[in-house]
């Protein structure tokens, strides 16, 4: 009886930080999916001499994104569950050369729906298009 009540005291602590814990890795994986597919349609700009697109499904990056060369679909993925993205564009557009062609600088902000504890992350892209993903603490903004 002892046994069982020391399982279920432990099991009544470990619990809630275990689904911050499983938030905070949802969104850690949903920044590297998002990194990737930035990485890979900068390669593929430079690589084809082309323009190059990402763009949000729907006009929500919360339905997902597709990668495209201007009429071919290269890539498209879904956003992974629990998670909520906001940009400040629909669209990212790679020049031949590997910069946004915006010519500014763009962010992607990604969190967890349902806990805000889980570690929000911050995904900047600089105007030359490189992208850096870091973890918003405290009352640090997505810019």
């Amino acid at each position: 009886m002892v046994t069982i009540s020391v399982a279920a005291v432990l099991l009544a602590i470990v619990v809630p930080s275990f689904r911050t814990f499983t938030l905070s890795q949802r969104v850690k994986t949903g920044s590297f999916d998002l990194y990737s597919t930035l990485m890979y349609a900068r390669s593929e700009a430079i690589k084809r001499r082309a323009t190059v697109s990402i763009a949000s499904v729907g006009g929500a990056w919360n339905n997902g994104w597709t990668v495209s060369d201007g009429t071919n679909t290269i890539r498209s993925q879904d956003t992974p569950k629990g998670l909520t993205i906001t940009s400040d564009q629909q669209t990212l557009t790679y020049h031949l050369d590997g910069r946004l062609g915006s010519g500014s600088a763009s962010y992607l902000k990604l969190e967890a729906t349902s806990n805000s504890a889980a570690g929000p992350r911050c995904m900047t892209v600089d105007p030359n298009g490189v992208p850096r993903s870091r973890i918003l603490t405290g009352s640090a903004t997505c810019p």
